[in-house]
This record gives structure tokens, sequence and C-alpha cells, in this order.
């Protein structure tokens, strides 16, 4: 276990306080454990965030995209200190602040049909799709599919406010989510399952004004949609916790 120094002096185990609700045994689990966060914006900030306090032992950590000021009123990573960093790189060194025995290898890439490291998935005991832009986010759920890799995806956290309307559920429940919708119709088209585990709001989207298409400089332009921090939040700390008990489960 991952031990720290006190301003006092004595060494004290960083995860005493987990030991005493899961046990010694789960967060061994967690400590043998890889996960793979593919997206680092609202919801894939909180659940990096959240894995690394819970002690899992090996992150994966993809993103192609650099913090901006727009990503400071949601994203855990965004700072006025760390603006214009790669979101993977500030990522890897906030894990390693919180658990320094934590492995993290991080991609600044963007996941497409080719050239991204999609190989290095295989490793990995689950992966957590936050990708929060459609195309990218199709194909990598089409791939994890193919490879029949357990993995937790995150649908659309943009124009929700209501974090009790979170919800778990499997692809085929979704409800009240453009991004789910689009996803179902892609899928349907192409055969693929949607008997998949996702992280959704069945709240009704809300825009206070016409929404716009902005260029990020890779792929296509896409549309700015308005997103305070609670419900990405909720989705990053659900998807964690989902992901942290079927670790429990599947390595027992």
């Amino acid at each position: 276990m991952s031990t720290t120094r006190t301003k006092s002096g004595p060494v004290e185990d960083i995860f005493s306080r987990s030991a005493i609700l899961v046990g010694p045994e789960s967060l061994s689990i967690l400590e043998r454990s890889s996960v793979a966060v593919v997206g680092l914006g609202g919801v894939g900030s909180y659940a990096v965030e959240a894995l690394a306090r819970a002690g899992v032992g090996r992150l994966v950590l993809m993103d192609f995209d650099r913090i901006s000021p727009s990503n400071i009123n949601r994203q855990i990573f965004a700072l006025h200190s760390t603006l214009g960093q790669a979101k993977a790189e500030v990522a890897r060194q906030r894990v390693l602040d919180i658990n320094p025995g934590c492995q993290v290898q991080v991609f600044d890439e963007f996941v497409r049909r080719d050239d991204w490291s999609e190989d290095v998935l295989d490793e990995m005991d689950l992966v957590l799709d936050c990708i929060d832009s459609f195309s990218p986010k199709l194909h990598l759920i089409r791939t994890l599919l193919l490879k029949q890799q357990q993995f937790i995806s995150s649908m659309g956290a943009a124009g929700k406010l209501d974090v009790s309307r979170v919800c778990q559920g499997q692809m085929s429940d979704t409800r009240n989510c453009p991004m789910a919708r689009r996803l179902r119709k892609f899928l349907r088209k192409n055969q693929c399952s949607l008997q998949f585990p996702v992280v959704y709001s069945d709240e009704l989207p809300r825009y206070w004004q016409p929404l716009e298409s902005v260029s990020t400089g890779v792929g296509r332009d896409r549309v700015m949609q308005g997103s305070m921090v609670f419900v990405p939040a909720a989705f990053g700390i659900t998807i964690a916790s989902w992901a942290c008990k079927t670790l429990f489960e599947g390595m027992a």
C-alpha cells in the first residue's frame, strides 16, 4: 500500500480510510487493476481523480486536447496555472501527486479510424469511454465491442443541470439523451449490440441560447453546448464508482 509522510513526521497509509470501508483484499484488487480512461474532459477528469484516490494501480489516459479557459468551469485539471498544457500530461502529474505508486501511461492523441494506440486497450481490465464528441466516441465503442473488451461508456452530460437524474443502465435503456439517441441509431445500422453499460442523464436537455459550431483544429467542427461542473462531475464519479465495483466483482 502507498504511504506518505505527514507534517508531524509519521508515515501514514494514504488508503487507510478506504481499507476501513472495503477491506484490504478489495484494495489489493484495485492495486492490481489496469483501467484506461479515454477522454479527459468534464467527465473523464473526475473519473481519473476518483480512480487515483481509490488506489487503482495502473491508469492509461488518452486525450489529444489542451486546456483552454472555457474548460475551467467544469474540468478538474483545468486551472489558470495549467492553461495551454496537454490534458493528458496534466492528468499524469496530478495522479502521481495523489498516488506516487500508480503506473500512469498517457497518450496525447485523437481517437480515429487509424493511427491511434488502440492496442494498449487490450491490456486493460476495464476501459472507461468518456469521449464527448460523436465520431471518435462511436469508433471507440465499435472497437471495444469488436474486441469484446469490458467497458463502461458515458453518454452526454452537456445541457443537463440536475445531478439527481444521473442514471446507470444499459445503452438500450437510455432516454432523453441526444448523444445516446444518435449513437443507438448508428450502432443499430452497423448491427452492433446495445447491451453495454452506460452512465446517462434522463433529464431533458436545456439550452439558454442557440447552439453554435466551433473548430477544434482536429476532426469536424463541434457544437458548443452549455455545461456546468455539477453533472459532468457526477458522471465522472459515478462511472469511476461503477468501475471499481466491476473490478471487485470480476477479480475477486
